[in-house]
């Protein structure tokens, strides 16, 4: 539908009204916060498109001939995050079509993914999980995923035990 005379009136006028209003000085701090805020919706919008396209590209690469055993090297070779971040960007990218649409962030969609998962595993499943690993039995990805996050949770905590003794052996040695 085109412009009515009406419409032209209103811009001509609102144009017209605007150019006799003097120029107010804003307070430079109001304008950067604002660059700021339309920075922030800017990444916020962008975060979980941005998180999706790495995980096709994730994807492509780990499915290629031979990528298989290689994959989770490469990543620690090559990027910032871990092997579990990448596979998070691949759910997201296989999960796509529930996030369509949507003004969500990032971590709201981890939240939607891990309820789609459905319920958390029981408490002593790293346990089995790591006796089933010392059978010889062959483990799924979430197994995979538990597992290698009990481990490190387990190196975590001996490393903190392991400074503070150092600590300790310290204090003995100088006196205290």
């Amino acid at each position: 539908m085109g412009k009515t005379v009406n419409d032209e009136m209103d811009s001509a006028f609102s144009e017209k009204a605007k150019s006799r209003l003097p120029e107010i000085e804003v307070d430079p701090d109001v304008k950067l916060i604002r660059d700021y805020f339309k920075d922030i919706e800017r990444q916020f919008n962008n975060a979980l498109d941005n998180a999706i396209k790495i995980g096709e590209i994730l994807t492509n690469k780990k499915n290629i001939p031979g990528g298989h055993g290689n994959f989770t090297p490469w990543i620690n070779k090559n990027f910032d995050f871990d092997a579990r971040t990448a596979r998070n960007y691949m759910r997201l990218f296989e999960h796509q079509e529930h996030f369509k649409n949507r003004a969500i962030g990032l971590t709201e969609a981890y939240k939607e993914l891990s309820a789609k998962q459905g319920e958390e595993p029981p408490k002593d499943a790293p346990l089995q999980i790591r006796k089933k690993f010392h059978e010889g039995k062959k483990l799924n990805n979430t197994e995979k995923e538990i597992l290698s996050s009990y481990l490190k949770e387990k190196l975590d905590s001996i490393e903190n035990q392991r400074v503070k003794i150092e600590n300790e052996l310290k204090e003995i040695e100088n006196g205290n």
